[in-house]
């Protein structure tokens, strides 16, 4: 788990115990591309764009990349045992009398189920994950909000106001913490934080860990629930047809005068997690 597609060990893994290939690129088209073993009760994902920064992205064209093995999905016909006393099919008493307290849950905050997360490999961030209807071994990996080549007026403003309102975590930022601080003081704009410090997009790691405030920013900025992103600022700014034919904000700009106009909506959208006063 965690090996580039080009490892000979993985390579040669997969073409003698599965019969099968390994996939030698993907795109952000295509993404992931699979390998199941039915019969071995194996399914395997392999992704190029892995939201850790321990595995970057590795350019084979202008399209294309080197993959990374990410997930493994086991099911009942693997031959092996399950780790941790599991079996397949068990209740969740059961894996929680296995594994003890569950680490989270997941799903939308109106339908929440537990999850558990033991680490097997700290150094490459490898994990063995349990629910209630299966397991996997995954790397470790952040819930995007932004992607990459997003970085226009919208993100910069969601970054300004993060910034100001100080709901970034400066940890996630160790080379560019007095960049974080100009923002949060309006010396400089959220636009130029992305472009130095997010070339892979905003993830959820980059805000502070305050309960149930990443999952929340992943579901709004996803339309998750009945909350958007682009909703909120569309109330703020007016709408338009946008390039691919979709409502967006009238937003052009990131300028702190358009951050102090979407103010008052973010901060009642996220009133929970009480954003410092400012005047």
């Amino acid at each position: 788990m965690g090996r580039r597609a080009d490892d000979a060990e993985l390579i040669q893994f997969v073409q003698d115990t599965l019969g099968q290939r390994v996939p030698n690129s993907t795109t952000d088209v295509t993404r992931y591309k699979h390998v199941v073993a039915k019969k071995l009760g194996v399914a395997l994902a392999f992704d190029h764009d892995v939201k850790n920064s321990k595995y970057p992205l590795i350019a084979k064209s202008k399209t294309s990349f080197l993959p990374y093995l990410k997930i493994a999905w086991l099911d009942p016909k693997l031959p092996d045992p399950l780790p941790f006393g599991l079996r397949f099919g068990m209740s969740v008493e059961e894996i929680s009398r296995a594994m003890g307290d569950p680490a989270g849950e997941i799903g939308s905050m109106s339908s929440r189920r537990p999850y558990w997360q033991p680490v097997l490999d700290p150094a490459r961030d490898i994990l063995f994950r349990a629910e209630s209807k299966q397991f996997l071994i995954k790397i470790d990996q952040a819930l995007e909000l932004t992607r990459r080549w997003e970085s226009g007026p919208r993100v910069g403003l969601l970054v300004e106001w993060l910034a100001y309102r100080h709901l970034l975590d400066s940890a996630a930022f160790p080379e560019h913490g007095a960049l974080v601080d100009a923002v949060s003081k309006r010396a400089e704009r959220g636009s130029k934080l992305v472009k130095a410090a997010l070339p892979r997009g905003l993830w959820d790691i980059h805000l502070k860990d305050l309960p149930g405030l990443r999952h929340f920013a992943y579901e709004w900025m996803h339309n998750i629930d009945g909350k958007y992103i682009r909703d909120d600022l569309v109330s703020v700014f007016g709408s338009r047809e946008g390039s691919h034919g979709h409502a967006e904000p009238v937003l052009d700009d990131d300028d702190w005068p358009a951050v102090d106009r979407a103010t008052p909506v973010l901060d009642r959208r996220f009133s929970e997690w009480r954003p410092a006063d400012r005047d």
